[in-house]
């Protein structure tokens, strides 16, 4: 198990993803450890490599002689950052862990990318609030066991307060809150809303992740070019959306994996991701292209999801079959007015009244 540490505290931690990436450290919350970013992990390796420790007295992490405060538990994680080579990272904390990462970037400004703070809502000293979904449901699943981890860690009260200074530095923020009005309260900060923002790496890993990695995008020196894997991925989900996207990474094996980095990069970021054509055109080129040449199973996949995206209408479809029709026979239009009825029919459109 890998430990490290400064003086009197020893700090557990976890490394997931290539050295070559850039660094993103993890920073849970008060009461909880290390496994709240179980689900949000496996979103977020092609892109970073992923450092998160054990706060002291927290998960593997021993108590801290004395009590745990921000400044020592921020002098801890850059122990973790040092042990393991890193020398600029982007830090992300939940609730109280907001605190010790903005502490962290008051110690080494130079060091920090940037910073991303999720659930600043909850205030300073409160309890982190789980709730106690049925244990049968896919919440349960990732809520029960940190629901174990909360009631024998008991409380560790950060003994600084100061959720102000997570504000007070030159370095970009993401902020991923509920839309509770406080967003004003935060000038010149990137704003993610999302309901429950403090379970959205469990509940939402797939919006959390992709929120991640557009503010990476963003907070590239000098313009630089987006890393392609999280380029395409991050167009992948405009195009087709989270749910199918968290179930084709849900279903990655080792075998196919070099077949979908090539996807991502070349089909996502370097075709999908051209100036030049918007979406929606190149969706109805898709829909022409996959009806031709007989591919129903895409054809279906960007009849649904652009209609559920909004960047089709069930006119856009019908035209769009016409012409397949048009230029590659009657056949083709037949059944692409089949599958789409039955799309319509599963999603309970009516496209007379379109």
């Amino acid at each position: 198990m890998p430990f490290t540490g400064r003086g009197d505290d020893r700090l557990y931690w976890q490394q997931s993803g290539h050295d070559h990436r850039p660094a993103l450290l993890l920073i849970h919350p008060q009461s909880l450890d290390l496994t709240i970013w179980d689900r949000l992990v496996p979103f977020l390796i092609d892109h970073f490599r992923v450092i998160r420790p054990d706060l002291p007295g927290h998960g593997a992490s021993p108590p801290p002689p004395g009590g745990l405060s921000i400044a020592r538990a921020a002098a801890g994680a850059w122990s973790v950052l040092d042990e393991a080579g890193v020398e600029r990272a982007m830090l992300c904390g939940v609730s109280g862990g907001g605190m010790i990462v903005a502490e962290m970037a008051r110690i080494r400004p130079t060091a920090v990318t940037g910073l991303i703070l999720a659930a600043q809502d909850i205030e300073p000293g409160a309890p982190f609030p789980l709730p106690k979904p049925s244990p049968s449901s896919e919440a349960g699943k990732w809520l029960a066991p940190l629901l174990r981890v909360q009631a024998r860690t008991g409380a560790h009260g950060l003994a600084e307060q100061d959720d102000n200074r997570a504000f007070d530095g030159p370095h970009p923020v993401l902020l991923i809150n509920p839309d509770d009005g406080r967003a004003a309260r935060y000038a010149g900060t990137s704003i993610a809303t999302m309901p429950d923002a403090h379970l959205a790496c469990i509940l939402q890993p797939g919006a959390f992740a992709t929120a991640i990695g557009r503010f990476q995008d963003r907070v590239q020196n000098h313009g630089a070019a987006p890393d392609p894997a999280r380029n395409g991925e991050r167009i992948r989900r405009e195009v087709l959306g989270d749910a199918w996207v968290d179930q084709s990474i849900a279903a990655r094996t080792a075998w196919i994996a070099d077949y979908q980095d090539y996807a991502t990069e070349v089909a996502w970021h370097r075709i999908w991701g051209r100036l030049g054509l918007d979406y929606r055109t190149r969706r109805l080129l898709v829909l022409a292209l996959t009806a031709s040449l007989g591919r129903w199973e895409e054809f279906r996949l960007h009849v649904r999801s652009g209609l559920e995206r909004g960047s089709l209408t069930p006119q856009d479809v019908k035209d769009a079959s016409l012409h397949a029709g048009l230029y590659a026979g009657v056949p083709v239009a037949n059944t692409a007015f089949a599958e789409c009825r039955t799309i319509f029919d599963a999603m309970g459109i009516d496209p007379s009244e379109c």
